[in-house]
């Protein structure tokens, strides 16, 4: 999720949520991979997006929503700078 989120940086995660009912940045497992993404939600299914334009966009539609495990959503970031 380079730029928005760094290399190094403590993410904060709410684990509160379980499914994907809003659009926001998520931690989540599909298919065996974890990813922290950007969903939008689409009439499709998901809208997965990464802020790093390395990356592909890709849809994960309705029908495979039983493959995805969410582990909650991305509330903010902290950058450690040392000591």
């Amino acid at each position: 999720m380079y730029p928005t989120y760094k290399n190094g940086e403590t993410l904060f995660v709410d684990i509160g949520f379980s499914q994907i009912d809003i659009d926001a940045v998520f931690m989540f497992m599909y298919r065996g991979e974890v990813y922290i993404k950007r969903v939008q939600r689409i009439p499709d299914g998901l809208l997965i997006i990464s802020d790093n334009t390395k990356y592909k966009e890709f849809t994960i539609p309705r029908e495979n929503y039983h493959e995805i495990k969410v582990f909650g959503r991305i509330n903010g970031a902290l950058e450690y700078k040392g000591f």
